[in-house]
């Protein structure tokens, strides 16, 4: 037994090396769609995405928070138009909001009236809570906007295992479906002109 301790132990270092790496090693984020992606997957029938930048004065910001009954810890919101040629299909926005500890991305795309189409995860880090990525899960916000029952618990149900996930991102929906009311609903009647913005950029808030 002596031998064998002498025999092994200049060997622990080596020995211990994968467990360290396993432990120590960072975690990286899962991208399961890109923005390019995500756009063909909420809007395949659209021929192009324009980009348009988000500007909300404060109290325009400060509104869709009340509104929304919810705060917000990030600020990552972008908007893209879907359009077929010229006519437009609806808008793309994606966003960023917290799972239990990290940031997950996603993406909803609105028709014209500011009705949810679809949700889709962008990205997701937590080893825990990923079940929101299920397609069978993100059906309950199809057709949902603003005015309709957007609460977890209150008209979208909860993951066992996932539950502030299944918050944060409920929450974040809502507030995208407030800012899609406000600011984006176009009345069905109503003809709109191509749009001429090109730039993208992440909402910024004016003071």
């Amino acid at each position: 037994m002596r031998m064998m301790n002498t025999l092994i132990r200049p060997l622990l270092p080596v020995l211990m090396m994968p467990v360290l790496i396993m432990f120590c090693a960072p975690v990286q984020a899962v991208e399961y769609l890109s923005v390019r992606a995500a756009q063909a997957v909420l809007f395949p029938e659209a021929t192009r995405f324009v980009s348009r930048p988000l500007k909300l004065e404060r109290k325009q910001l400060d509104q869709i928070l009340e509104q929304a009954q919810s705060s917000m810890r990030t600020n990552r919101w972008k908007l893209w138009e879907a359009r077929q040629g010229d006519a437009l299909l609806g808008f793309v926005m994606t966003d960023a909001v917290i799972g239990k500890h990290e940031l997950f991305g996603y993406a909803v795309a609105f028709d014209r009236q500011g009705v949810v189409r679809r949700v889709r995860i962008m990205s997701y880090l937590e080893t825990q809570g990923g079940e929101v990525r299920e397609p069978a899960w993100l059906r309950q916000f199809e057709g949902r906007h603003a005015g309709s029952a957007l609460q977890l618990g209150k008209g979208i149900d909860n993951i066992s295992g996932a539950t502030l996930s299944c918050r944060h991102l409920t929450e974040g929906i809502r507030r995208l479906a407030f800012y899609a009311r406000n600011h984006l609903a176009v009345p069905a009647a109503q003809p709109v002109a191509p749009s001429s913005i090109t730039v993208s950029a992440a909402v910024s808030v004016l003071p």
